[in-house]
């Protein structure tokens, strides 16, 4: 069993970084800081990405996996739920109107707001413990 542990830990880094990779709000938020700020500023931004990510699959796999485990009608109901917060999510953007974008005024921002923005954009999204499940 010792022995497998560096390959769990190297299987969980490749799914990090295959989230990291995906689309979703939190590549959104890159897209548009690196568009504003350069690409250079950005590498912030998708650390603060891969954090939270890291803390979603961490509480899943040590907290809600026991939790899941146990009761298996418990995973597929927050799993419906899920998708009922995704057609929402849909159906919010499908009624929105688009706001004019007329801002040339382009403010400076620390490498920690990078890092901030993108880690709790990632961070409060229930979509990404879903993912872990």
């Amino acid at each position: 069993l010792s022995c497998m542990l560096p390959l769990y830990v190297l299987l969980f880094l490749q799914i990090i970084m295959c989230l990291v990779i995906t689309a979703g709000t939190p590549r959104v938020v890159s897209v548009s800081d690196s568009m504003k700020y350069g690409g250079q500023k950005c590498v912030w931004t998708a650390l603060g990405d891969i954090l939270a990510n890291f803390i979603h699959a961490t509480l899943v796999i040590f907290v809600l996996g026991t939790v899941f485990s146990d009761n298996p009608t418990f995973v597929n109901i927050i799993k419906w739920i899920g998708v009922i917060y995704l057609l929402y999510l849909a159906y919010d953007v499908y009624k929105s109107s688009p706001k004019e974008l007329n801002s040339k005024i382009i403010t400076s921002k620390s490498f920690f707001s990078f890092f901030k923005d993108c880690f709790f954009v990632e961070g409060k999204r229930p979509t990404a413990s879903l993912f872990f499940c």
